[in-house]
């Protein structure tokens, strides 16, 4: 199974890097939108933290999680990122472009944004 099939087998969480405040934030709506090129579709609130950080960078990460990681979804969707560093205790790398990819997942997309 190619990397965009796996999207709608367990959660996954957004991440980003907007001047260098590192985010994420588990997703319930994220969904193909084409295969050639690759695109994707993820909605993420007006009022959330993310959604601000969002707004100041063009480029974001897709991790999608295995279905032992429900406790690191649970975390990523509970706290706000605005009160927490959500990335101290996860292991992570920074991307060439320093979007945060956890360690250990199913699958990684780096994308940018191309419509909001």
């Amino acid at each position: 199974m190619n990397a965009l099939g796996k999207i709608y087998n367990v959660a996954s969480i957004v991440t980003m890097n907007s001047n260098g405040k590192l985010n994420g934030i588990t997703v319930a709506w994220i969904t193909r939108v084409s295969i050639k090129p690759p695109m994707i579709a993820i909605s993420i609130g007006k009022q959330r933290y993310s959604y601000e950080l969002l707004e100041n960078t063009d480029r974001f990460g897709v991790c999608i999680l295995s279905k032992n990681q429900k406790d690191l979804a649970s975390f990523f969707g509970r706290k706000s990122g605005r009160n927490t560093d959500k990335f101290e205790n996860a292991e992570y790398e920074l991307t060439e472009n320093g979007i945060p990819k956890i360690k250990d997942i199913v699958a990684f997309f780096e994308c940018k944004i191309v419509s909001k």
